[in-house]
């Protein structure tokens, strides 16, 4: 049968049942006893303290000349609030950084 033929047949079958009684909508009492989903999440876990990330004297990076690190001795101080972002090219190694050094992601 074509797109239309069956279309048609559909459009019938639709008239048909309404005519039947079979398409009006359920009464009132039947919608209201219906379940009606919920969600209810825990309050998050309560920080340990204000400083969420401290490096001190780390060395970050790594070379391809010598193998040794770009920046050495860094200090930083990641407190609550703060926002942070790494910038770099593809294939520079951001995503291990999070994940293999500082275990942001695991």
């Amino acid at each position: 049968a074509t797109k239309a033929s069956s279309a048609q047949s559909r459009v019938k079958m639709i008239e048909k049942m309404r005519k039947e009684g079979k398409l009006d909508p359920p009464p009132m009492a039947v919608v209201e006893k219906r379940w009606k989903p919920s969600l209810v999440l825990p309050d998050p876990p309560k920080a340990i303290g204000e400083t969420l990330l401290a490096l001190h004297g780390a060395d970050i990076g790594y070379s391809e000349v010598d193998g040794g690190a770009i920046l050495k001795g860094i200090d930083l101080d990641v407190n609550r609030g703060m926002k942070l972002i790494l910038r770099g090219p593809n294939g520079a190694g951001k995503v291990n950084c999070c994940i293999g050094k500082l275990n942001l992601f695991s």
